[in-house]
């Protein structure tokens, strides 16, 4: 691996380890372990296109590499004071993954699912929409790239949130908020649209789909996957054919029982 500030200007557009972890200087190592596993599932290899991978992987192990300095006392301290990083000299991809799974389990579906529960409406999410909107200056393209879960749907509640924190000086009021043009507002609604159609013809492809005797538990997981297929599922081609098999058997089952 190359120098890890030089990487995280190339792949983040920031030098500072913290920041894009989305934390202070002082946080905690619980802090910090949480944020290495909110910025990990963000960029996960398994979780974007297949175009899309290799940038990501790179992004990952970034994203790990950072971890392996900020939970380490002896290279934190030396970052703090120097801001470099000692013996930087990284490890390849299967190693950073041994490295992920020996700090959190093996991300599954249901994993993704119970975590986008959890963080919507949290105030996680909260702090991740604030920090997203003062650093893009408001622009709402760009927050809900960086908020997870998040797409079209969600900007009603968002505005609701921004324009209190406008009202009460917690934030300022940037111009591409306040003055954002409908035209920009039409033309990303249009785009999440034409994704939603995608997404909607890729279910349909797999035969993604629950009969009348699946399990409260099963319903619930497709409601799930699907109210998110309605902006990104279309990029989760490896996730929906794992979720597929795994239902497709269910379906069999059932039959046989009736």
């Amino acid at each position: 691996m190359a120098n890890l500030i030089k990487l995280c200007k190339k792949y983040f557009d920031k030098q500072n380890l913290y920041d894009i972890y989305g934390i202070k200087k002082n946080a905690s190592a619980k802090e910090i372990k949480r944020a290495y596993h909110r910025c990990s599932l963000k960029v996960h290899p398994d979780r974007v296109p297949e175009n899309e991978k290799v940038e990501a992987t790179e992004k990952f192990k970034v994203i790990s590499a950072i971890h392996s300095v900020l939970s380490n006392k002896s290279k934190r301290e030396i970052y703090d004071k120097t801001g470099s990083v000692e013996n930087d000299d990284g490890l390849d991809i299967d190693n950073w993954r041994q490295y992920w799974q020996s700090i959190f389990k093996e991300v599954t579906e249901q994993d993704i699912i119970n975590y986008e529960k959890k963080y919507k409406g949290s105030e996680e999410e909260l702090q991740d929409l604030k920090r997203a909107y003062m650093d893009n200056e408001g622009d709402m393209n760009r927050i809900l790239e960086y908020v997870l879960f998040s797409d079209p749907s969600d900007e009603p509640r968002f505005e609701e949130i921004i324009t209190k924190w406008i009202d009460t000086k917690e934030v300022p009021a940037f111009e591409k908020y306040v003055k954002e043009p409908q035209t920009r507002k039409d033309k990303r609604k249009k785009k999440y649209e034409k994704e939603a159609i995608l997404a909607a013809k890729e279910v349909k492809k797999r035969k993604l789909s629950v009969n009348a005797n699946d399990s409260s538990e099963s319903l619930d997981l497709m409601k799930a996957i699907q109210s998110r297929q309605s902006s990104r599922a279309y990029q989760q081609n490896d996730f929906l054919e794992r979720l597929a098999a795994k239902y497709s058997k269910k379906s069999e089952k059932s039959r046989k029982k009736k």
